[in-house]
């Protein structure tokens, strides 16, 4: 059975490889979304490279949903995907330092939204808002980076605007551990057979919950909203894994003279 599962996982590779070049390329015009595909993806992906899944359950069946969680590595988006498969997702990802090639295959396959980090990026928040009130389902990394020691940093505190603003919305928490080697060239140069460890990727998913009515100046709201969601995701993971509580800034390189 062993060699059948192997056979069918390189004949899979392969297939994937020629369609995602063929597109890039230009040669395959695809002009709407296939989530569906970016889910059979992600499911194909766990099960070769030996993911865990756990509290499911947790996640709602309807409603707005948003979940949140820490980020190791470009893996977590095939985690969240398949973890969360009774529901359609949309990932948040970032728009600066991606490949243009990335950013529209991931479009393409999850209906991803791009955003700005470190800025005010008001029109993207409002399309997140609109997808939470329209009962979809949305999915953000708050630390804005994969976090290159493994421990959870700072949340940035646009996720308790958002949460905020839409209320109806279920919070639910996530915490993903084991996944840090699972880059997109580890991943893709292993496809066909995967990578086999004791310490197998997991995504745990933790009870819904939504913030408490506010009380405090704005400022201090949000402060406080941002702690309490980063906190709902520090408890599903081991205790050794919560860094600093501070933002990750991008170092942008200074303003040529003219």
């Amino acid at each position: 059975m062993r060699s059948e599962y192997s056979e069918v996982g390189r004949a899979l590779a392969l297939d994937i490889y020629r369609l995602f070049d063929a597109i890039t390329r230009g040669e395959v015009k695809i002009r709407s979304e296939c989530p569906e595909v970016g889910r059979v993806l992600a499911e194909y992906l766990c099960w070769r490279f030996d993911a865990v899944i756990k509290g499911a359950e947790s996640i709602p069946a309807s409603g707005g949903t948003f979940l949140i969680g820490d980020h190791q590595q470009a893996f977590d988006g095939p985690l969240v995907i398949h973890g969360a498969r009774s529901r359609e997702v949309k990932l948040v990802v970032k728009n600066d330092g991606e490949s243009r090639k990335g950013l529209y295959l991931l479009r393409l396959l999850t209906g991803a939204i791009t955003i700005n980090r470190n800025t005010s990026d008001f029109e993207t928040m409002r399309m997140i808002v609109s997808t939470l009130e329209r009962k979809g389902t949305v999915c953000m990394f708050p630390e804005g980076h994969r976090s290159e020691d493994g421990k959870v940093k700072g949340f940035h505190p646009g996720v308790a605007v958002i949460a905020r603003h839409a209320p109806g919305a279920k919070i639910v928490p996530f915490a993903i551990t084991n996944a840090s080697h699972l880059t997109v060239g580890t991943v893709v140069k292993n496809l066909d057979q995967g990578i086999h460890r004791r310490k197998k990727p997991t995504i745990e998913f933790g009870k819904p919950f939504q913030l408490p009515p506010a009380h405090l100046p704005p400022k201090q709201q949000r402060e406080e909203d941002t702690r309490v969601i980063r906190r709902s995701v520090l408890d599903l993971l081991p205790e050794d894994m919560e860094g600093e509580d501070e933002l990750f800034v991008i170092k942008r390189a200074p303003a040529r003279r003219s």
